[in-house]
């Protein structure tokens, strides 16, 4: 049977209070440096103006490092959070709610003033902004009472469910209106065309011999006429008697002679004309016929003597 001395449960009690209050310490120091009796009130609202449930408010007393505050707390359904036993300085206010960019602001505190902003505040610019209102708060009893009874508090309330997901959804494109098809116009067809026949090449004119020359039409010599025949002489009677004088017969006139005709001058190229046939020579002149040769003279009955 093992039996322990009261002084050895001595010893081993007063080293392990020792290490507690060296663990206590740095927090009850750390209390010590942000606490006081400010308090801060900031609403929470969305880009219309209405306000955001749940949004997380976290303070951090930067005066003093490292830095520190207390618990985050969550705004109400009117959007409305509250920070209460806070020291008088700078305090930095991160704000974030589920669909919407996270907020952080640098404000100071003072006892009866308004929170002035000395820095920031910076938001993400992917998701829709938030606006953070920073309102004097009153006594601090007062706002703690009335947390209690709306049961507010962060530690009295159930944790929210997280968020679902946000998923942007891509504007759905507007419908596109198909207008009606057109109404079928009768087509006319074309009048058909038909070209003209191909005319065959033509043969190149054939060059139009030079025409012959002509044999000159011969021209027979005019018969010569023969000089009239002088009637001879009636031998002289006896009686001279006067005689009539018969005149001689005039010259038959000379026959004309046919002009010969000139070969027209060819027209347009023709075919090859026949040779004309040579023009027959014009008949021969007619024979003069000879004078008629005057009537005897008949002698004269003779005297009859008298009785």
């Amino acid at each position: 049977m093992t039996t322990f001395s009261f002084s050895s449960l001595a010893r081993k009690l007063a080293f392990s209070f020792a290490l507690l209050a060296m663990t206590l310490l740095p927090n009850a120091a750390r209390a010590q440096s942000w606490g006081g009796e400010t308090a801060l009130g900031i609403e929470v609202t969305n880009k219309k103006g209405k306000p955001v449930e749940g949004a997380e408010v976290l303070l951090l007393f930067v005066e003093q490092e490292p830095f520190a505050g207390p618990d985050a707390v969550v705004t109400d359904l009117e959007g409305f959070a509250e920070g209460i036993r806070l020291a008088e300085g700078r305090w930095r206010i991160d704000v974030k709610a589920p669909g919407y960019a996270s907020y952080t602001v640098v404000v100071r505190i003072q006892p009866g003033k308004k929170p002035a902003i000395t820095a920031g505040p910076i938001r993400d610019a992917v998701a829709p902004p938030l606006t953070v209102r920073f309102l004097k708060s009153p006594k601090v009893g007062q706002n703690r009472a009335k947390a209690d009874r709306a049961g507010d508090r962060p530690r009295d309330r159930e944790p929210l469910p997280p968020p679902p997901p946000l998923v942007q959804k891509r504007p759905e494109p507007p419908p596109v209106v198909t207008p009606p098809p057109p109404k079928p116009v009768p087509v006319t067809p074309p009048p058909v065309v038909t070209p003209p026949p191909a005319e065959a090449p033509k043969a190149a004119p054939a060059q139009p011999e030079a025409p012959k020359a002509m044999p000159a039409p011969k021209t027979e010599a005019p018969m010569p006429v023969p000089p009239p025949q002088k009637a001879p002489a009636a031998e002289k009677p006896m009686m001279e008697e006067p005689v009539e004088k018969v005149p001689a017969a005039p010259a038959p006139p000379a026959p004309k002679t046919a002009e010969p005709s000139m070969p027209a001058a060819p027209s347009a190229p023709a075919p090859p004309m026949e040779e004309p046939a040579a023009e027959a020579p014009p008949p021969p002149a007619p024979k003069m016929p000879k004078a008629p040769e005057p009537p005897a003279m008949k002698e004269p009955p003779a005297p009859t003597p008298p009785v």
